[in-house]
């Protein structure tokens, strides 16, 4: 049911990664397919390796206007396989529903939640700076915005805030499977 439901949620319509399968494919496969993939989620959940076409990173270039010979005017998007996508998807939400009945995750921290913007976090401090103005009343604010928080981290940083967060060790271990074992290529066409 969860795999059923994160395979709905899935953009259609997008670049497929190594295996070729695209998430408008995987939504027309009957449901006895969508048992066979809940099985196999279970099973790299539980062995905390995942199949070898998890691990194929393809990184195409998408030209953004402007000439085609300035590299900047390119940008790189990595096609992922879908069915990892979908799984992680499903292990991800667990995740975070864990977190929301913990209170790790709250209604003042936006990032990476679904409908939620940084606007989200502006629009009340935006609120309350007009209420100071047209009370004639002093206002300080602060608004962090960290510019690394979209880069790559080390992965023994990114652990660490896991384990913090109380992400089961297996969850841990899957992802640095994902990600040491992975084989990067690059589309030029």
């Amino acid at each position: 049911e969860e795999l059923a439901a994160a395979l709905r949620r899935t953009p259609k319509g997008k670049a497929p990664g190594a295996t070729g399968i695209t998430a408008d494919v995987m939504s027309l496969m009957p449901k006895a397919w969508v048992e066979l993939a809940a099985r196999l989620a279970t099973v790299v959940a539980r062995s905390r390796v995942s199949p070898a076409q998890w691990r194929v990173d393809l990184t195409s270039y998408v030209h953004k206007g402007g000439s085609d010979r300035t590299l900047g005017n390119w940008r790189p998007i990595m096609l992922l396989d879908v069915l990892s996508k979908v799984i992680m998807r499903v292990l991800n939400d667990r995740m975070q529903a864990a977190w929301r009945r913990m209170r790790v995750l709250n209604d003042l921290n936006p990032g990476f939640t679904r409908a939620r913007t940084t606007a989200s976090s502006i629009l009340p401090i935006r609120m309350a700076a007009r209420s100071c103005v047209s009370r004639r009343r002093r206002m300080a604010a602060v608004f962090d915005d960290l510019a690394w928080a979209f880069d790559s981290p080390p992965r023994a940083v990114i652990e660490m805030a896991l384990r913090r967060l109380g992400v089961p060790e297996s969850f841990i271990e899957l992802l640095r499977d994902v990600d040491n074992m992975s084989l990067k290529d690059t589309i030029l066409e």
